[in-house]
């Protein structure tokens, strides 16, 4: 069963609706330049929201909610893109779904979407995003937190960045067995210790954990996004509030007027400084 079904349906919108307890709440399929807003798609067993061969759609500011089958642990998805490109899905809230999202999968690979400014919360048997054989899709600015595992990769070409994913039961990332060219950095993992940090990461090819995909999650955000403070190359975390190339810890003068860089001045010459 379906609550909402668009088949071959372009620039319709879906707003203000409750969907719940249909096998799949929302289904979209060879549909464009829709718009679906401001629902509740909860208790949806297969999926909240579905999207086969359906591009250029706005997913805005959802909940999505226990979208799983009853006692059991292995099925059940907020949201699932197969074959769907360029949408964008933002200021969503996911929680107690099986599955949060799955962008797309080695026959229908879904590529170019946007997944921005969303809340995704978990369980104990949450894998919370996933993508497979994903194409330049961008993971940007989210929240992922309490999930079995946050993300899992799997021959992808994503862009990962700007996230805080952390408290996961498990792992924060996993990578799967076929190749993965995801850029992961510049992400915060609730820690700035290294060890604590790669203790989250598993690598399906590599057992033990070795190296990490050669330390690839560096740089990372030494604190919670929205933030400036970025580690270095090697992982350590220096704080320059001025940004002017002088660590604060150094820096006798670490809040000159309007982040000015200036060097060789005193502390008077650089209060004098106007805006």
């Amino acid at each position: 069963s379906i609550g909402v079904n668009l088949n071959s349906k372009n620039n319709i919108l879906i707003k203000n609706c409750n969907i719940k307890k249909y096998n799949i709440g929302i289904n979209l399929f060879l549909s464009s330049n829709n718009t679906i807003k401001k629902n509740n798609l909860n208790n949806n067993p297969f999926a909240g929201l579905y999207l086969k061969f359906s591009g250029d759609n706005l997913i805005d500011n959802n909940i999505l909610e226990s979208n799983k089958w009853p006692n059991y642990y292995d099925n059940g998805y907020g949201l699932i893109l197969d074959g769907s490109d360029y949408n964008i899905i933002k200021n969503n809230y996911f929680n107690e779904n099986l599955r949060a999202m799955q962008l797309g999968n080695c026959w229908w690979i879904s590529k170019n979407n946007t997944v921005i400014n969303n809340k995704i919360l978990g369980n104990y048997y949450s894998f919370c995003v996933i993508s497979i054989c994903g194409n330049n899709n961008i993971i940007s600015e989210n929240e992922v937190k309490n999930c079995h595992t946050s993300l899992l990769l799997s021959n992808t070409n994503d862009l990962v960045v700007y996230n805080n994913i952390l408290d996961s039961v498990y792992y924060n990332i996993a990578f799967g067995y076929k190749p993965v060219t995801s850029s992961i950095t510049k992400n915060w993992w609730g820690t700035t210790n290294l060890t604590q940090i790669e203790s989250k990461i598993y690598d399906c090819k590599k057992e033990p954990r070795v190296e990490c995909l050669n330390k690839s999650y560096i740089p990372f955000l030494c604190e919670p996004y929205p933030t400036n403070l970025i580690s270095d190359e090697n992982g350590l975390c220096i704080r320059d509030k001025d940004n002017d190339g002088i660590p604060d810890s150094e820096d006798k003068c670490p809040n000159t007027i309007g982040k000015q860089i200036v060097y060789g001045c005193s502390c008077e010459q650089i209060l004098a400084l106007k805006p």
